[in-house]
């Protein structure tokens, strides 16, 4: 019986700058991948047209603008949604 020879990945060591700006591209591609998920999936439910979904989209964009300048954080929303609505959102900022 012939084996066959499985060649280890090499390790590869990484500075804290470096990991971090890997996961920041990465978080990136997946939180661009999920908002296109959501926002079709929802448009879907609600039968709204392609405006109306681009115009969400839009806002979508603008909200991520005042968080990144610090308008508004993460918590602010959790917080609205759970008080107008009772739904408790978990998850990391």
């Amino acid at each position: 019986m012939n084996r066959v020879k499985i060649k280890k990945d090499k390790k590869i060591m990484l500075s804290g700058k470096e990991l971090d700006r890997y996961m920041r591209g990465a978080a990136e591609r997946a939180t661009g991948k999920v908002m296109l998920l959501m926002l079709a999936a929802t448009c879907d439910e609600l039968e709204l047209d392609e405006n109306k979904m681009c115009d969400i989209a839009t806002r979508v964009m603008r909200y991520s603008q005042h968080m990144d300048k610090h308008v508004v954080r993460l918590e602010d929303l959790r917080k609205t949604i759970e008080k107008k609505t009772g739904v408790k959102i978990e998850g990391g900022c």
